[in-house]
């Protein structure tokens, strides 16, 4: 499993640096300054700006709906497959109380 570094950043600071196709679960960058890059791990894709790195499953929900997951809920993807980041593909799941 990858360690991120997180930093709470706004769906609009967010939306400053990317762009996300929910049909295709493609980020893009808009602004190269202070910017890292969107690059997939062996399981996942992960989309890091200034020094932090989200998942890029995360990042693709909070852009959509404006908000990120939070601590008790997790990103489900349908298929399985972890580098689909289609927002069709995604779903909250909000963990149980005993897995807390």
């Amino acid at each position: 499993m990858l360690a991120f570094k997180y930093q709470v950043t706004s769906p609009s600071a967010f939306r400053k640096y990317y762009h996300y196709d929910p049909k295709t679960g493609e980020f893009k960058r808009l602004q190269f300054q202070k910017l890292k890059s969107v690059y997939k791990s062996n399981k996942q894709s992960v989309v890091k700006i200034f020094d932090f790195t989200y998942p890029a499953h995360r990042a693709a929900w909070m852009y959509v709906h404006g908000e990120w997951p939070k601590n008790d809920e997790q990103i489900i993807h349908r298929n399985g497959d972890q580098r689909d980041n289609r927002i069709g593909n995604l779903y909250l799941f909000k963990k149980p109380k005993k897995d807390r």
